[in-house]
């Protein structure tokens, strides 16, 4: 029973972010947006959330520094979804070329800033 209730509770942290992203693609599909640039936007805003934890931890307290990585993880997003939108509405490319783009961009640069930033090959 015990192994039952460990699987159940972890099948909710993993599954509660994918889900709340599902619904943003729901609203942009219902919307005529194509937006294959979920998992990429994902990727962003959760690096730069931890990268801000990372940089102000010794600044600021516990439960503040929470809610502003979530506010800089959150516009980070917005950021890369803006610039998804300017090339697909400005520019007029293709929707599902620059979502492809930044999928395969967002992890490229987290792992790239990482080990830039801890000097080493393989990041924890």
């Amino acid at each position: 029973m015990n192994t039952i209730y460990f699987l159940v509770q972890q099948t909710m942290f993993f599954s509660i972010p994918l889900l709340i992203v599902a619904l943003g693609g729901m609203y942009s599909e219902r919307s005529g947006v194509v937006n294959i640039a979920l998992e990429g936007i994902m990727i962003i805003g959760a690096f730069s959330g931890i990268l801000f934890i990372n940089t102000f931890q010794s600044v600021l307290p516990g439960q503040p520094i929470l809610l502003l990585a979530i506010l800089v993880a959150a516009l980070s997003g917005v950021l890369i979804s803006l610039t998804h939108a300017y090339a697909s509405v400005n520019m007029k490319a293709n929707q599902v070329i620059s979502g492809t783009a930044i999928n395969m961009f967002a992890p490229a640069f987290a792992i790239y800033v990482a080990r830039m930033l801890r000097t080493v090959q393989q990041i924890p």
